[in-house]
């Protein structure tokens, strides 16, 4: 007589930026669906700040609040070596940041995909640092904004062709970075000035040398005024620092959202292929993302 077995959990946490969240998450999604396991999706840390479906629901996998495996923990469930209660109940500790807590089971982009036997541990937990897949085709069936925030990201788009310039700073602005950018856009402002080109920025000083260069270039995101950013806020703001703004976490990541579906959806962009927002959003369109937030 068959056996039957109580589905998994995977515990996503994540100490990353946006994109590379993504990435993990359809490694994540890709085990579910394999194993038949259930997920628990905990962005709740430094930087994302809010709970992960505040924003977003999945569609054809079960999804449990962190609550929940917390309770499965306090009754005798068995959990990924190396992890402990206090790891799962804490949004952010020192294994979200080291590579000897990534898990076996997906610790390169094929252990998912070619891995012959399951994890016998009833609660999986992983920090996402391994290799991810190239393909993205079940994020975008999967995922999706929840309908307000889509009606937001929705109505930000341009209803006409544009170009969109992505020009992040919080990990991008190191020596040459500029001068690359500028450069490489000569040929491509020329073809687009009587276009609509648009800018997506979070350092003042790179936005003011970009549009000193290419004055037809306007910024795409509005929160993010010239006063903010010479401030220096970002989307890795505390709640404290953005609270001076008058801005909270929950408004910093639908603009980022915006930003990331704005690269997306333009007709044509322009940006660093070695930044994961960029070429991620580029990615996603090839693969179907606008589904995301239809």
């Amino acid at each position: 007589m068959e056996t039957y077995r109580k589905a998994q959990v995977v515990v996503m946490k994540s100490p990353q930026g946006f994109a590379d969240r993504l990435m993990v998450l359809n490694q994540c999604l890709l085990y579910c669906l394999k194993y038949h396991a259930v997920i628990c999706v905990d962005w709740e840390d430094s930087t994302w700040g809010i709970p992960f479906h505040e924003l977003f629901e999945l569609l054809g996998v079960y999804s449990v609040p962190k609550a929940k495996v917390l309770a499965m923990i306090e009754q005798g469930s068995t959990l990924t070596k190396h992890w402990t209660y206090e790891d799962v109940k804490n949004p952010i500790c020192e294994k979200t940041k080291n590579m000897k807590y990534v898990g076996d089971w997906m610790a390169t982009d094929d252990a998912v995909r070619f891995h012959t036997e399951q994890p016998t541990e009833e609660i999986l937990v992983t920090n996402g640092l391994g290799r991810r897949t190239t393909n993205f085709e079940l994020l975008c069936i999967t995922l999706r904004l929840k309908k307000d925030i889509a009606d937001i990201v929705r109505s930000r788009l341009p209803t006409c062709e544009y170009l969109m310039v992505h020009l992040r700073g919080t990990d991008r602005k190191v020596d040459g970075f500029m001068e690359n950018m500028i450069e490489g856009f000569r040929d491509v402002y020329t073809q687009w000035k009587d276009g609509l080109i648009l800018t997506v920025a979070d350092d003042n000083e790179m936005l003011q040398q970009w549009i000193t260069e290419f004055p037809a270039c306007g910024l795409y995101n509005p929160l993010m005024s010239t006063p903010r950013l010479y401030a220096g806020i970002t989307h890795l703001s505390t709640p404290e620092e953005l609270q001076v703004h008058g801005l909270t976490k929950r408004e910093m990541n639908i603009e980022l959202l915006c930003d990331f579906f704005g690269i997306m959806f333009a007709t044509a962009r322009f940006g660093m292929i070695d930044s994961s927002f960029f070429s991620l959003a580029g990615s996603l369109n090839q693969f179907g993302g606008r589904e995301i937030i239809d």
